[in-house]
């Protein structure tokens, strides 16, 4: 989580507390009186704290008359996260403004330069923000509390547990981003693909990275990756990793492309990747040898390449040995594909289903295709989006548009214990930011809504997509409905209906119910065991907690 932030308007000036607690915007500059650190706000906002200790408050239109004070003033002079400390954020998709609790706006005279106060009646552009390490506002905070689901960021080592994982403090879920060409961007546009990581630090947990690219659309969009014949490649590899560890994001560190290598040279490489890693703590959660043996280690799944790959995993864990490890994927995504690939983890690439496959896809790898060890989704189908034209804008897999499917697939992936990556297919080969397509940023504030507790994948659902003890399909309308309790709290996502029908679904147990959908929560109310649960966007899957 980028925090402590500064805070830059578009003059290039940022935001300063002097230590008596005055409000400038003067400096072109972000030294430590230009950091600020977000924190929740009681009231679902967030607070600004500055680096003397005073929160950054809008004084009542009382104070300032009672102290002779102008109008609408400003200071970070509060001494606790109160009413006058309370902010919201609004972003018009490039700039972003500061709300006060009074629903003025924070604004810098002029743009920047001399003055702040609380006083701005709407958005211009004096009361304009840069967003490049603002998206935690979105959240409402550093999102660090307890119940906050995946977006609390993991804690020491990563590594297996029961059916899922665990960090330091204890089961976590696991969710993080794909950005193959990390280091290649890195190396290029080291300033951009800086304050994208800042984004991404507002709502992932990790980013996947391929640290070899060859071949596919890799050569023509120029971003290939390779560590023997890139001289700047040991820089660009620690550069990201140092990146991630400063902005407490882990990294999914995968070989890539396996193809033309020499034994000799693929024992170089992971010796070098691994010793580079080794000096960053924990940062590398998972590392992978090959992307996928299909189509990146020709001709595939052969007991050779089974058992090379296994070799040159164990150069890996000699140099790293702690973290999660695998050698991926099976083509068929059977039992015994993914018991010989498997590390200490599987990884799955279930990317190319329509949505009720994708959903049944899921949960088979989990319930029925069980390795005997922890899965991670690395290419689930994701959005294809809508960017901006140019020549690697194209599907490359299956996307999903609808925001509901995409949040009931993902969510399995929640309920199922799974570490799951967003994926964002035209951000691959386009350079487009990973966060230009929907559910980046709204997925993890859909969790964070749920409040699922972090432990919700440790339980057994079972095969054969029932209820088990949540909730239970009434008729042939509906594809599954698949839930787990934890204590008192129950999740469960229904996956649709085939024909196009509402889908039915009885409640098994008596609780406080609602019924989610990727905009948010649709339906609340009490229900008894073998009432039905309301099915407020007929046949669309949706995902429901009962509190009990």
């Amino acid at each position: 989580m980028p925090n402590p932030i500064s805070l830059a308007l578009p003059s290039g000036h940022y935001l300063t507390a002097e230590l008596d607690g005055t409000l400038a915007a003067d400096r072109l500059e972000a030294g430590p009186w230009e950091q600020w650190t977000v924190e929740d706000h009681p009231s679902g906002g967030f607070a600004l704290r500055s680096a003397h200790g005073g929160y950054l408050s809008a004084y009542s239109p009382e104070h300032c008359a009672s102290l002779g004070l102008p109008a609408h003033a400003a200071g970070a002079t509060g001494l606790a996260a109160g009413p006058w400390e309370a902010w919201t954020c609004e972003d018009d998709g490039s700039l972003i403004s500061l709300r006060s609790a009074w629903g003025r706006y924070l604004r810098a005279e002029g743009g920047g330069g001399s003055t702040v106060d609380a006083g701005g009646e709407a958005v211009g552009p004096w009361e304009y923000l840069l967003p490049s390490s603002l998206d935690v506002f979105h959240l409402g905070g550093s999102g660090s509390g307890p119940g906050t689901g995946p977006l609390r960021p993991l804690v020491g080592e990563v590594r297996p547990f029961a059916r899922s994982f665990c960090d330091e403090t204890g089961p976590r879920l696991v969710h993080g981003c794909s950005d193959f060409a990390a280091l290649v961007k890195y190396h290029e546009d080291r300033d951009r693909f800086l304050a994208e990581l800042d984004i991404t630090a507002a709502h992932q947990q990790y980013t996947r990275i391929l640290w070899r690219l060859n071949g596919w659309l890799w050569t023509t969009s120029g971003l290939t990756v390779d560590p023997i014949r890139d001289g700047w490649f040991d820089d660009a590899l620690a550069g990201v990793l140092d990146a991630h560890q400063a902005r407490g994001l882990r990294v999914n560190l995968s070989s890539g492309d396996m193809n033309g290598w020499s034994d000799a040279q693929a024992e170089d490489a992971f010796r070098r990747v691994a010793q580079i890693a080794a000096d960053y703590g924990d940062t590398v959660w998972l590392s992978a040898c090959t992307n996928e043996m299909e189509g990146t280690w020709s001709p595939g799944e052969t007991p050779e390449h089974i058992a090379r790959g296994h070799e040159l995993m164990k150069i890996w864990r000699s140099i790293y040995p702690g973290g999660c490890w695998a050698v991926s994927d099976p083509k068929d995504r059977n039992r015994d594909g993914m018991a010989a690939l498997a590390g200490n983890v599987a990884l799955i690439h279930d990317q190319r289903w329509e949505i009720a496959d994708a959903l049944r896809h899921a949960f088979n790898s989990r319930y029925e295709n069980d390795p005997g060890c922890p899965i991670v989704q690395d290419e689930p189908t994701g959005p294809n989006g809508s960017p901006p034209y140019n020549d690697y804008t194209r599907l490359v897999y299956q996307p999903i548009e609808d925001h509901d499917e995409l949040a009931a697939l993902y969510t399995m992936h929640v309920l199922t214990g799974q570490g799951s990556t967003y994926f964002n297919d035209p951000a691959l080969v386009s350079r487009e930011a990973l966060s230009s397509t929907w559910g980046f940023r709204e997925l993890p504030q859909l969790w964070r809504d749920l409040e699922i507790p972090e432990d919700i994948g440790q339980g057994e659902l079972g095969a054969g997509h029932t209820g088990r003890g949540l909730m239970d399909v009434m008729d042939s309308h509906a594809a599954r409905a698949d839930g787990a309790m934890v204590g008192g709290y129950g999740l469960g996502v229904i996956s649709g209906a085939w024909d196009g029908e509402p889908w039915a679904v009885k409640a098994l147990v008596d609780g406080t119910w609602s019924v989610w959908y990727g905009d948010g929560k649709a339906w609340e109310g009490r229900l008894s065991a073998g009432q039905v649960i309301p099915c407020p966007r007929g046949f669309a899957p949706a995902i429901v907690r009962c509190l009990t």
